[in-house]
């Protein structure tokens, strides 16, 4: 496929380049350092692009990572501001996949105190609103030892270039309350999914069925706050420890 990248008039094409991640709505390249995305939601355009980039930091202590260049496909029309584009570039992390596994429960939500002061400062305050909750948007990278959790995937976020339409989900306007219900469900749900994670979950036994059950029974609560991932962790060393402990819970079920 080829693709226009902002500012660059050279055409790239995906077919040369080495393939990340993919998923059912995008799939992830490495391009000269930067993480390049190709998005099938269609929920990104130019106007959000630049809303994310003129509101969150651009340097090393900022968890939540931003969009950078817009792609386009060069052989569609693209000159509207607000119209679909195809993904964006974004820095390119490398993922430890287990590294939340063996964080403190203390680390972990260390970590999510931190996303939740920088997500007031950059979001809230510039009305840009969370709504997927997807538990993969939280990566994991480690440094000396050290897990670090970022939030990255903004596609289906609400920013001021969103229409009147799309800002209604954001219950009296109330930016703050919003994100923080968000990302407490957020942080609750990668939380679960540490015990798919450890289980290497399939389709094919009863035991599996019953925890792919557990885990999207509780990913539906509406009850969920901070308190809920604190005390669900309460007790324990590690989160493997307590991913390890609800599992076997589960299964004798």
């Amino acid at each position: 496929m080829l693709i226009k990248i902002e500012e660059d008039e050279k055409l790239v094409d995906t077919n040369g380049l080495r393939i990340i991640n993919s998923g059912q709505n995008s799939i992830l390249y490495n391009f000269l350092g930067e993480a390049l995305k190709i998005s099938y939601s269609g929920y990104m355009t130019r106007e959000k692009v630049k809303d994310f980039k003129e509101a969150i930091a651009h340097n090393s202590t900022c968890r939540i990572i931003p969009p950078n260049k817009t792609i386009i496909d060069p052989s569609k029309n693209q000159n509207l501001k607000n119209k679909p584009i195809i993904g964006y570039t974004q820095s390119l992390l490398k993922e430890n996949p287990i590294g939340v596994l063996f964080m403190s429960p203390q680390q972990y939500l260390s970590e999510f105190s931190t996303l939740d002061i920088q997500i007031f400062e950059f979001l809230t305050k510039n009305c840009i609103a969370i709504t997927d909750t997807n538990p993969n948007n939280i990566l994991a990278t480690s440094f000396d030892d050290e897990t670090i959790l970022y939030l990255v995937d903004h596609d289906n976020d609400i920013t001021p270039s969103s229409t009147y339409f799309e800002k209604q989900i954001i219950k009296h306007g109330d930016y703050s309350t919003h994100n923080k219900n968000k990302l407490a469900l957020i942080m609750y749900k990668c939380l679960l999914l540490q015990i798919l994670k450890l289980q290497g979950i399939g389709n094919s036994t009863t035991k599996n069925k019953k925890v792919i059950n557990y885990i999207e029974q509780e990913a539906k609560r509406k009850d969920v706050n901070f308190s809920t991932t604190e005390q669900a962790l309460s007790g324990y060393s590690s989160i493997d420890e307590y991913a390890r402990d609800t599992l076997q819970k589960i299964k004798k079920r």
